[in-house]
């Protein structure tokens, strides 16, 4: 059965927003959108439902997560914090009609940036402050907290990695994320909540084969693609809200040539393949002295071994050496890139996901993300976890790097959040914006100014309305049983 929806505005992402428009849903998905007075005419029988004074984007897409990292929000230990204060992530409670003052991310304390005053010339990006409340600590520090917090209580973290997960579903959700490329570590306990749940999720298992550990390469492959189906166009299982993905983790916790077998396998298997790659401007020193901080971690270890081979030019080279760029590998962060790199990366198939808020945690350089868009590579926004990050909702991501690139048109912006997200992870034939054929995935957001797409950027307004396939989608605590 037709259905209409008509709204102020509806933005379809791949072209410009629409004033007084309408969309028509039949069996979840988009058969048509546009002006109303074009619109209606079409579908005279068709019932409508008028939406009211709001603004309609697609379901957002958060090309880059950790699920089972969403009760770590408060996580501490007893020298230093593992993530920014949890108190700073929008409060629903705060909100009347889903609406919030007003929110100043670079004014919290945890993470400042200059004025425009002090851009740097090249970049005309703000500089980034972290002043220490908490402090940040140093990136190496943070992963050894990690390890350790999921070495404690081994027995419990299935169950740990599960619950988590349906938070995580839920913040999604509740922010008009609709779909998410999630990274997991533990695939038996996070695919049997992602298959129930209404969210769209790839799931990238995580594999780490470096040193003592490249003999269990294989069977870590194995279990990162648990449950994974060739995706062909007969295949309806394919088509589920479940793919699942591959990822190796990073160049200092995979070598050379495990990332070369996950690269084979997942060419294989006709999977996604994701990486954190060139996160942290110690991985080149890394990569070809084997020497400064990741050596330090891997000192706390037990699997060093003297075998790991080198490699000289950095994580970005090591990729494109490797074809990963000749793929549409997920590349995770890229905080770090020179000129010449970056022409690497736009001669190749790879997407970017810039993770904001992360980044501005870590202190980590002013990102090139603007560079990138124009040369043609494509860059998704992420949030990362609840580790790094304050809570999961992707338009604040946005909305912080609105703050610091306000010459970066919202549109584009919104593209970062939907559209370059589904691309990301090669499910823009049916994701990322509102056209004919694809899946109706919306977020509807009360407006009260003419220039819809500059409020929901200025103003921490939540959704009123999410929709998956036209429906309200269920709850996940409640999918999940």
């Amino acid at each position: 059965m037709k259905t209409t929806l008509t709204a102020k505005w509806i933005a379809p992402v791949s072209r410009p927003i629409i004033e007084d428009a309408a969309i028509v849903i039949e069996a979840g998905r988009i058969i048509d959108v546009g002006p109303q007075a074009d619109v209606l005419p079409r579908y005279a029988a068709t019932p409508v439902t008028p939406l009211g004074h709001v603004l309609v984007i697609p379901g957002m897409v958060n090309a880059h997560t950790h699920l089972e990292l969403s009760d770590t929000a408060g996580y501490d230990d007893s020298t230093n914090h593992s993530h920014p204060p949890a108190g700073d992530s929008p409060d629903p409670s705060e909100h009347a009609a889903g609406r919030q003052n007003p929110v100043a991310w670079a004014s919290r304390p945890w993470c400042r940036y200059s004025d425009t005053s002090s851009v740097p010339a090249k970049m005309g990006e703000p500089t980034i402050e972290c002043p220490g409340n908490p402090s940040p600590p140093a990136f190496v520090d943070w992963l050894k907290q990690m390890i350790a917090r999921s070495a404690a209580q081994p027995d419990q973290l299935a169950a740990r990695c599960s619950a988590a997960t349906i938070h995580g579903i839920a913040q999604c959700l509740r922010f008009g994320v609709t779909c998410v490329g999630d990274i997991t570590s533990r695939p038996a306990a996070t695919r049997p909540v992602l298959t129930r749940s209404p969210l769209r999720t790839v799931s990238f298992g995580e594999v780490r084969a470096m040193g003592a550990n490249r003999s269990l390469l294989d069977e870590r492959i194995a279990l990162a693609t648990s449950g994974c189906v060739s995706r062909r166009p007969d295949n309806t299982a394919a088509r589920s809200n479940l793919r699942i993905g591959l990822s190796p983790h990073a160049p200092y916790s995979v070598e050379l040539p495990g990332y070369a077998r996950c690269l084979a396998v997942a060419r294989e298997l006709g999977i996604p393949l994701t990486t954190h790659l060139a996160e942290n401007p110690a991985e080149a020193e890394f990569l070809e002295h084997q020497t400064g901080p990741f050596r330090d971690l891997w000192n706390s270890l037990p699997w060093w071994d003297q075998r790991i081979p080198r490699f000289t030019g950095g994580p970005i080279r090591l990729a494109h050496s490797l074809g990963l760029l000749d793929f549409p590998t997920v590349l995770a962060h890229v905080n770090c890139c020179d000129d010449t790199e970056l022409d690497l990366l736009a001669a190749g198939r790879a997407s970017v996901v810039y993770c904001p808020r992360t980044s501005a945690w870590f202190c980590h350089p002013p990102h090139r993300f603007r560079e990138m868009l124009a040369r043609g590579i494509n860059v998704a926004l992420g949030t990362d976890s609840c580790a790094s990050s304050p809570d999961l909702n992707l338009l604040e991501e946005a909305r912080f790097v609105h703050r610091l690139a306000p010459d970066v048109p919202p549109n584009t912006l919104l593209e970062m959040i939907t559209l370059n997200g589904a691309k990301a992870l090669q499910w823009d034939t049916d994701l990322g914006s509102l056209d004919p054929g694809k899946h109706a995935d919306l977020a509807v957001f009360t407006i009260t100014t003419p220039d819809p797409l500059r409020e929901i950027l200025e103003v921490s307004l939540l959704p009123d309305r999410v929709l998956i396939s036209a429906r309200e989608p269920s709850d996940p605590a409640t999918s999940a049983q």
